[in-house]
């Protein structure tokens, strides 16, 4: 009995563990399968494919836009590829480009703004406002209105050049110059009412000195002329080169006409001209000043 009892209780004993240690696998998580992933695409199913479009040509409005854009980054290649086909044709992109820069120096451009301001089309045709300012070195701002004319050629709009695209006035072969003009400053009066600094007509007075033949008249001609002893006339030019122009003074018009009586002598010589004349040979200039352009470095100072 006792032998029986001592081998049954080992048997359950490893019965149980044999139990436990099935629960125990069971219980462990299962590792997820591998996944093979392609690099090629996969096609979407039918009903998910976009039909292609065409991209949608400029409208007439867009294109006079790009062209002033193109104008104002200073591409003109590009905007040569804006005109109308026509324009093309009858102007080489070179000779394009040079007229805007030839304009644009002409009025000594610095800076430009050209800006869209309303565009209409009718059929194949078309036009586009714009408003262009100037910003030059000599006259300061220089605004104006101009029209884009646009043409429609195998469904795309270009523009139809001219220079009036530049500046409106310059049509049927007009040309743009710059002209100067010197405002007059005023008459400037002593106690007595005379002028002694006046916008004149005036004449410089000058000589050859190898091509005098009778000095004394000379001398005397231009001393009473220049208000000057006539032997001074003399020293003023004795070491100057014989064969040069030799600068004497000036005297008004109306000096000129009651003492002018010099003029024929050979080797003097009057040059009229037209600017500010100083009475009295210069004698008050310490007091009606003067003028001249100003200097680089005074530019500097003054802005």
């Amino acid at each position: 009995m006792t032998t029986t009892r001592r081998w049954r209780r080992p048997a359950r004993l490893l019965g149980l563990l044999a139990l436990l240690i099935a629960a125990c696998r069971s219980s462990t998580p299962t590792a997820p399968a591998p996944t093979v992933t392609s690099s090629l695409p996969t096609s979407a199913p039918a009903s998910a494919t976009a039909p292609a479009s065409a991209t949608p040509l400029p409208d007439a409005q867009g294109t006079a836009g790009a062209y002033l854009a193109a104008w104002q980054a200073g591409d003109y290649a590009a905007m040569y590829t804006l005109l109308a086909p026509a324009s093309q044709a009858a102007l080489p992109a070179a000779d394009f480009e040079q007229q805007y820069r030839h304009n644009l120096s002409l009025m000594s451009t610095e800076a430009y703004t050209p800006t869209l301001t309303g565009a209409a089309a009718n059929g194949q045709t078309a036009e586009a406002q714009a408003h262009i300012s100037y910003q030059t070195f000599l006259t300061g701002m220089l605004e104006t209105d101009i029209t884009l004319p646009l043409r429609q050629t195998d469904g795309r709009w270009g523009v139809v050049y001219s220079p009036a695209l530049i500046w409106p006035e310059l049509v049927d072969g007009k040309q743009l110059y710059m002209v100067y003009f010197v405002p007059d400053r005023g008459t400037l009066y002593d106690r007595n009412g005379l002028p002694m600094a006046a916008q004149t007509d005036a004449y410089a007075v000058g000589l050859v000195p190898g091509e005098i033949v009778d000095e004394e008249a000379v001398q005397s001609g231009l001393g009473r002329l220049l208000g000057v002893p006539a032997p001074l006339i003399r020293a003023r030019y004795e070491f100057a080169p014989p064969d040069q122009y030799f600068p004497m003074g000036e005297v008004s018009a109306d000096e000129f006409n009651r003492l002018g009586s010099v003029a024929g002598q050979p080797g003097v010589s009057f040059d009229l001209y037209t600017s500010r004349y100083y009475s009295g040979h210069g004698a008050g200039a310490h007091v009606t000043g003067y003028t001249t352009f100003i200097q680089p470095d005074q530019l500097v100072e003054m802005q």
